[in-house]
């Protein structure tokens, strides 16, 4: 008898702590939010951020700010959401830079896999492979060739070491089985304005930075690295004989380690009924930017996979973590 009530005492706190988790979950937020962007203003996350602040205010009938830390390839930032409390009210909306760092740095003050929570991989900026027009190819493999031959000097421009840019280009060489010589810029402004004057050759950008070169003809496409098209009619590098090229820029929010599972719910489902109400749909398309909406347990195997992937693209590159 006694066991029995002791095992009903204990399904009954299991019960109230539950119930009391849910009931803080619904009440969220009761005062401002701050969504954390680490990186510079003008960028596809502090874009993202931007767009759904204001309707996330109006959701919650709070202020939900918007700051920009940057700085350490985005690691700042994130390592202020780390440390902070695992209540909601901080929030870190970042790009895939995240999952490029442990395999750049011996050294990050955080692990990107254990000190956070996953709420949702929000949106996409598919990047594409883009040539000069003096290129004389119009296909990923004739561009191949291209470079097996060797009879043309093809080099290929990046927003610096380390970039999604410069690690795309490196896949390609790995895939391929080709050399390319890479010159690093800083920043992708740079390296748009060499491609255009045909001081570099090639460069795997994010479309938005370049679709309108190539409408106007200025660059041409030749692939999409996502795993499906979109916006432009190009092949993705899957479809053009790249088996498993299925690399891009994504953008996601996150919280702090420990975020109760009701809380870390409530946040998925409010950022995607946004995401998908049709005035922020509009504007998303119109920054070239795909909504996603993996659930915090899709985008926590995201991580992992992509963190793996990213390892094994710097190390077969020869590029050292510092």
């Amino acid at each position: 008898m006694k066991l029995l009530q002791r095992v009903s005492s204990i399904l009954v706190s299991i019960g109230l702590a539950v119930a009391s988790t849910a009931v803080c979950a619904q009440k969220f937020p009761e005062k401002p939010v701050k969504i954390i962007v680490p990186f510079a203003p003008g960028g596809g996350a502090d874009m993202l951020a931007r767009t759904l602040s204001a309707s996330l205010a109006d959701m919650w009938g709070q202020p939900v700010v918007v700051e920009n830390r940057a700085g350490a390839s985005g690691n700042i930032g994130a390592e202020a959401v780390a440390r902070s409390e695992p209540d909601g009210y901080t929030l870190l909306l970042t790009s895939s830079a995240f999952v490029i760092s442990p395999g750049m740095s011996n050294k990050l003050p955080f692990n990107v896999e254990k000190d956070f929570t996953p709420i949702t991989l929000a949106a996409e900026l598919p990047n594409v492979l883009v040539v000069h027009p003096s290129v004389k190819a119009s296909t990923a493999k004739e561009l191949e060739a291209l470079i097996r031959s060797n009879t043309t000097k093809i080099s290929y421009a990046s927003p610096g070491n380390g970039t999604g840019g410069h690690l795309a280009a490196e896949l390609f060489k790995q895939s391929a089985g080709v050399e390319i010589t890479h010159i690093p810029y800083k920043g992708g402004g740079a390296v748009i304005a060499d491609l255009l004057a045909g001081h570099v050759q090639m460069t795997f950008a994010t479309l938005p930075s370049v679709i309108a070169y190539i409408n106007a003809d200025k660059v041409r496409a030749l692939a999409l690295t996502t795993s499906k098209r979109a916006f432009i009619d190009a092949p993705t590098m899957i479809e053009s004989g790249y088996a498993g090229f299925d690399i891009s820029t994504w953008l996601g929010f996150l919280g702090p380690a420990n975020m109760t599972s009701a809380l870390v719910e409530k946040l998925y489902q409010d950022i995607q009924k946004l995401m998908k109400s049709e005035g922020i749909a509009e504007k998303l398309k119109q920054q070239g930017m795909l909504e996603v909406g993996l659930s915090p347990s899709e985008f926590a195997k995201k991580i992992t996979k992509d963190v793996e992937m990213y390892k094994n693209i710097i190390q077969k590159s020869g590029l050292k973590a510092g």
